[in-house]
Formats: structure tokens, C-alpha cells, sequence
């Protein structure tokens, strides 16, 4: 994996994908957070909370690695991932 394939210019019809495609990854991902927080919080046990911490992140890793791989633009998904963010936290009232 180089530079180019890491930037690489998508077509037009692409951008909304692969931002909608970020999007729902970070949605999952802090939706995800939410849960493992209060699971955390609840304080029934360890190992719950532990292996979703593993499972969402690892997930994450995994996806973005795949979408590297193909060639996907990363800077699009990572934008879809930071806006899911920004509406997840807001929802949450968390700023």
C-alpha cells in the first residue's frame, strides 16, 4: 500500500458513497461506545464489556484495513466516520 492508493482521486459518484459508507461505520462504532459504556457502568461483570471493547475496535481496524486495501479513499470514510460521530455525541448531548 502506497500513498496513491491511499488518496486516490474517486469519481463523483463515488464521494457519497464512501462517505455514507464512513457514516455507518462511525454510527456503529459510537452506538457501539454508547452500550459499552453503560456496561460498563452497570458493573455486572468484566469480560461483557471487555469483549465488545475488543469486538468494535478490532471491527473498525478490520474495515478500514479492507477498504485501504481495495483502494478506497480513507480521507472520504474517515469523514462519513467523524460526522457519525458529530450526530451520535449530539444526540447523546455529549459535546
Amino acid at each position: 500500500m502506497n500513498a496513491s492508493t491511499l488518496f486516490f482521486s474517486p469519481t463523483m459518484q463515488q464521494i457519497p458513497l464512501l462517505i455514507a459508507g464512513g457514516g455507518l461505520l462511525g454510527w456503529a462504532y459510537f452506538r457501539a461506545l454508547r452500550w459499552n459504556a453503560w456496561l460498563f457502568v452497570k458493573g455486572d461483570g468484566l469480560w461483557r464489556p471487555l469483549i465488545l471493547l475488543v469486538a468494535r475496535t478490532t471491527l473498525t481496524a478490520v474495515i478500514l484495513y479492507v477498504c485501504a486495501r481495495n483502494g478506497l479513499s480513507l480521507p472520504l470514510i474517515l469523514l462519513g466516520f467523524l460526522i457519525a460521530r458529530y450526530v451520535v455525541m449530539r444526540k447523546e448531548k455529549i459535546t
